[in-house]
């Protein structure tokens, strides 16, 4: 299938189906012709999934190691991976069918990375001009999954409570990053009963959508189409997953990376700089530390202050005391607590998942709580984001003209 450039990476125009097997799907793949075997992929893939000599063209062969994170996708010097599946060109036929109630959900890292495909520098906060320029796109409500990630915590944070008061198998692993989801059920299944059953923010705020924000505007969900706006592109592999339907609905119509979701500005000609500050849903549309989850350590980091502020009383200030070693990519967090001191950590790179995991089966971790997120520093710098500046030159030099 033809493709087309989005955000300096190739990508073909097949809408993804829920009916498709997703254990036989590759979410990405290798132009043959493109790659010159310099193995720069296989160093950032955590699972061995890509196969290839170096200065032989490289592949994917089988799609069940592959985690869908998409790190080789981003750090491809040659541009010679390409992404295979792609919501865009439903996502503009429903936002042209006014019988649609098209809901957006951005995810938290999505206002400080979108920024850059407009020219502007890395984080700065689009939070305002993003709730205008979707809505100028022509979605109804932006539900933002910020507030999703709030009520992740008030369930996982129960969760973590109910097994820490009752004696029960700890630590409590963290679900939100599909590609670790992926890597625990795939090659360490064993771990599958510490893992949190929470649901992802993702996950969470589609079913919230077509259930309670359906009953609140009165709309009927077979009309609703939620878009997902996010930073990887597991996400897509989620969105599609089995468990994501409620009687015949899906929570989630259709995911965008922030490369589409731009490139759709971009052909509409919104421009997120000259955009008017937007105002929040008053429903679904706020959150309080729901942002933290665009980064790494983010989850451990609300999950901390939601425990002590439940076990104490009081928020959680200058009681914690927090260290990174960036040499394993462990962030870790501990405090004291109603004569207990709680240690939580979190894991930034599929790289690391395997030593963390060891050390869990031997009975060795020291942590009560653990977050796993495949990509390093967390969603800020994930498969679905644009490109850093100094990949992006090299691709475009390789490339020979701008994209």
């Amino acid at each position: 299938m033809d493709r087309i450039v989005i955000g300096h990476i190739e990508q073909e125009m097949t809408v993804p189906t829920p009916d498709m097997d997703l254990d036989q799907k590759l979410f990405v793949q290798v132009d043959q012709a493109k790659c010159t075997g310099c193995c720069i992929c296989m160093e950032y893939c955590p699972t061995a999934a890509i196969y290839g000599e170096t200065g032989l063209a490289h592949t994917i062969v089988h799609p069940e190691p592959c985690l869908h994170c998409g790190m080789c996708l981003t750090h491809c010097p040659q541009g010679a991976f390409h992404e295979k599946f792609s919501w865009l060109p439903e996502v503009e036929k429903r936002l042209e069918d006014s019988s649609q109630i098209m809901i957006a959900m951005p995810a938290p890292s999505i206002r400080y990375t979108l920024g850059e495909a407009f020219g502007l520098p890395p984080g700065r906060n689009l939070q305002e001009k993003m709730l205008a320029a979707i809505a100028r796109l022509g979605f109804d409500h932006c539900w933002d999954t910020e507030f999703a990630a709030d009520v992740t915590i008030w369930e996982e944070g129960g969760e973590f409570l109910h097994k820490l008061k009752n004696g029960m198998a700890l630590p409590l692993l963290s679900s939100c990053c599909p590609s670790w989801v992926r890597y625990m059920e795939t090659f360490q299944p064993a771990l599958v009963d510490l893992c949190s059953t929470v649901k992802s923010p993702i996950a969470i705020n589609g079913r919230l959508a077509k259930t309670y924000g359906a009953q609140r505007y009165g709309y009927d969900p077979e009309n609703m189409y939620t878009v997902a706006i996010m930073p990887c592109l597991s996400k897509k592999y989620e969105a599609l997953m089995p468990a994501l339907e409620n009687n015949g609905l899906r929570d989630i119509d259709a995911v965008l990376t922030v490369r589409e979701f731009a490139w759709l500005l971009q052909k509409r000609n919104i421009d997120v700089n000259n955009m008017p500050h937007g105002i929040a849903d008053t429903l679904m549309g706020e959150s309080a530390c729901g942002t933290l989850f665009g980064i790494g350590g983010g989850v451990m980091e609300t999950l901390a202050r939601y425990v002590h502020k439940a076990l104490c009383g009081k928020e959680l200030q200058n009681q914690a005391t927090r260290r990174l070693d960036r040499a394993s990519g462990i962030a870790e967090l501990s405090f004291e607590c109603c004569g207990q001191t709680l240690r939580m950590a979190a894991v930034r790179g599929a790289d690391k998942f395997a030593a963390i995991c060891e050390q869990i089966l031997k009975g060795q971790s020291p942590w009560h709580f653990i977050e796993f997120m495949a990509c390093p520093g967390g969603c800020i710098n994930g498969g679905g984001q644009p490109l850093l500046p100094s990949l992006r030159n090299t691709v475009l030099l390789g490339r020979g003209s701008a994209q």
